[in-house]
């Protein structure tokens, strides 16, 4: 189980810090927008906000890769591929394929490290019942 959680984490690592990099970089050119709304995507990217975004998803794919903090990698980076999951099922159906199984690669590694999410778990079930 540590051999895939390792390869969880390492997958993760560097397919976010490619498209944090390419997000603030611009490494590969812009493919068109095969979505529903691409103004909205669109009215997105051009705003300071992707920055701080693509920032973000920087710092944890490169703190998950190093390995030190992968907890709070992990922490930074789960709503990152939440939302990229969201994106995937609701706009962009297209590649929904690779949503999914960024869904599935997040899921494997926030298991590995359940450990350091119990309280946080426990206080959510806590408050549902």
């Amino acid at each position: 189980m540590r051999m895939i959680a390792i390869t969880a984490q390492i997958l993760i690592g560097v397919t976010l810090l490619w498209l944090g990099l390419n997000g603030l970089l611009h490494l590969v050119a812009n493919l068109p927008l095969k979505c529903i709304a691409p103004q909205s995507i669109a009215s997105i990217l051009l705003s300071p906000y992707i920055v701080l975004l693509f920032g973000l998803q920087l710092l944890g794919s490169l703190l998950l890769l190093v390995g030190r903090w992968n907890v709070l990698a992990l922490v930074l980076l789960g709503p990152i591929a939440l939302n990229i999951v969201f994106f995937h099922v609701f706009l962009g159906r297209s590649s929904l394929l690779a949503g999914l199984l960024l869904a599935l690669v997040e899921s494997v590694a926030i298991w590995s490290c359940r450990r350091y999410f119990g309280s946080k778990l426990t206080l959510l079930s806590d408050g549902l019942a």
